[in-house]
């Protein structure tokens, strides 16, 4: 079954293990590509929509290996059910209060 998806993200600015901004930019972008079904919407630069036949924990695993989690913040979150994960520095905890169902990590 197909599920539609968004994620928010902030990538540092700095290298980070011999991969530049625009390097972990690039592969977040491919990993959401290759495991969307049918469509990407990514017209603002932090933020895309996309549907994919694969899970959540899938989704957030491949995500997590195109960023550096220790300086890049993502949050996915799936559209039809509200869950969502956040991975990366979380300085401002109103995430967890706003989101019911987000996990960390």
């Amino acid at each position: 079954m197909t599920q539609t998806y968004w994620i928010s993200f902030a990538i540092d600015q700095q290298e980070r293990h011999g991969r530049s901004h625009g390097d972990r930019h690039e592969a977040l972008v491919k990993v959401i590509s290759d495991m969307a079904s049918t469509a990407v919407w990514h017209e603002t630069p932090c933020f895309m929509i996309f549907d994919s036949r694969h899970g959540m924990d899938a989704i957030n695993g491949r995500l997590k290996s195109a960023m550096d989690g220790e300086f890049d913040l993502f949050v996915l979150v799936s559209a039809q059910t509200c869950d969502a994960r956040i991975v990366g520095p979380c300085h401002d905890r109103d995430i967890f209060k706003l989101i019911a169902n987000i996990e960390a990590g």
